[in-house]
């Protein structure tokens, strides 16, 4: 545990993970909620959860090709993916367009979302074993697991409370600038702490 606590590459992972785990469970939220206020009829909202799966499932098969595609950048353009398509969601569901059109980029945008979860979780984990051994590994998801529970509970608190105050697709454009900033912070933090080459790391970045 004092290994975990003082790495730096590790204290990353465990921001990025509980960031996005609470986004992808807020999303999930306001999903519903939005698809509900733009009345949008119970078998849509069943066929959209239906391809969102698909899309998650699909974003699992692709994270190796994402990753060897973008390598030391994964996290970054997974985190950047989610922010873009929470903006283009949010404004389209403000804007006065057509039922037809406003489900279609909907559709798109939480399939993008549902993408960025499939490969996530896997790359996260994934990352989180590097330079470990059965020895630890078991207590770094667990550490990880706290995290992302952690983040979650914080993360729903705030999107809970912006319903209270406006609407769903309102409350999604202020999510939206929030995960901006927060994007913004996490990826200059990682950048000198996550993604380098295993000679650039420090040794004690590296249980023995």
């Amino acid at each position: 545990m004092k290994f975990i606590a003082n790495s730096q590459r590790l204290r990353s992972l465990f921001l990025y993970s509980g960031v996005a785990w609470g986004i992808f469970c807020l999303m999930s939220t306001y999903r519903s909620s939005l698809l509900v206020d733009i009345g949008a009829p119970e078998q849509i909202i069943t066929m959209i959860a239906a391809v969102l799966s698909l899309a998650s499932a699909f974003g699992s098969k692709k994270q190796l090709s994402f990753h060897q595609f973008f390598r030391n950048k994964s996290l970054s353009v997974i985190l950047f993916t989610i922010t873009f398509s929470i903006f283009v969601i949010g404004i389209i569901a403000v804007l006065n367009i057509s039922y037809e059109i406003t489900i279609w980029v909907l559709g798109i945008g939480f399939s993008l979302v549902n993408f960025a979860k499939g490969m996530s979780g896997i790359l996260a984990t994934r990352y989180l074993g590097n330079f470990a051994n059965e020895k630890i590994v078991t207590q770094i998801y667990a550490v990880n697991a706290i995290s992302r529970n952690v983040f979650r509970a914080i993360i729903s608190f705030l999107g809970s409370y912006l319903l209270q105050i406006t609407n769903t697709s309102n409350s999604m454009i202020v999510v939206g600038i929030i995960l901006l900033i927060t994007t913004l912070g996490l990826v200059s933090y990682m950048k000198t702490r996550l993604g380098l080459k295993p000679t650039e790391y420090n040794a004690d970045e590296i249980f023995k």
